[in-house]
């Protein structure tokens, strides 16, 4: 079970994304927003067969090739285990807030980068726990019934940077590096833990098909420095209107 941290981050980013303009194409190709105070508008110099997320904006250059576009989307919720053996990571976050893409020509290829948020937590296995120094730093996971386990949520802003591929109409595969800068780290909720790494790298792959999408992410250095239990940590999960 995702802790109560995690489940409130996913539902407030879910909301945020819902109250978002969202679009769909009509029956003659055009581009319909629809906002939920107001009725469907109609709009015919915008192209979206092929785009992920919510539109914000009229693309930069309308639909000539190359062009940018402002977007929104990916919310994402993953779960797996630490090579080490140590533990499981749980992540729920939005991966572009907002975003900048790069669209090279008739939406084959895109390049992009964005704002994100995400709420990781790290578990240790039952009967594991993690060892508490006096200058409320984390050196190790210790093996001992005198606790349950440990709860680490870490959260965090991130800098998506994606290469993203169309594959054949709305079948679309993606990767690239998600610079991620944390704000902070608490283990149980209560004592923050001072020895975080305060900027961590995933690498990650994923493809999608249409709203609803699959991915995999890696990150090779600990949360946690000199706590190497919680590095190496490979996460699948979820994707939607990304």
């Amino acid at each position: 079970m995702l802790n109560e941290p995690i489940m409130r981050t996913f539902f407030c980013i879910l909301l945020m994304l819902i109250l978002l303009p969202t679009y769909g194409k009509s029956a003659d190709g055009q581009a319909q927003f629809k906002d939920v105070s107001t009725d469907t508008i109609t709009v015919d110099s915008i192209d979206v067969r092929h785009n992920g997320g919510c539109i914000l904006g009229h693309p930069f250059h309308n639909d000539s090739y190359p062009h940018f576009t402002l977007f929104s989307g990916g919310v994402f919720v993953g779960i797996g285990p630490s090579m080490g053996g140590h533990g499981t990571t749980y992540e729920a976050g939005l991966l572009n807030i907002i975003g900048l893409a790069y669209y090279t020509s008739h939406h084959n290829q895109r390049l992009s980068v964005g704002l994100g948020f995400v709420m990781r937590g790290l578990h240790t296995h039952s009967g594991q726990y993690l060892q508490r120094q006096e200058d409320r730093t984390a050196s190790q996971v210790i093996d001992g019934a005198q606790k349950d386990k440990t709860e680490i949520n870490i959260p965090s802003l991130l800098l998506p940077l994606l290469y993203r591929q169309r594959i054949h109409g709305r079948l679309n595969a993606y990767g690239g590096v998600i610079p991620r800068l944390n704000l902070g780290c608490k283990a149980d909720s209560h004592w923050s833990i001072k020895n975080v790494r305060r900027v961590n790298v995933d690498l990650t792959a994923g493809i999608d098909w249409m709203w609803m999408g699959v991915y995999v992410k890696y990150t090779p250095m600990s949360d946690i420095k000199g706590l190497s239990e919680f590095r190496h940590v490979l996460t699948l999960g979820a994707t939607l209107a990304f």
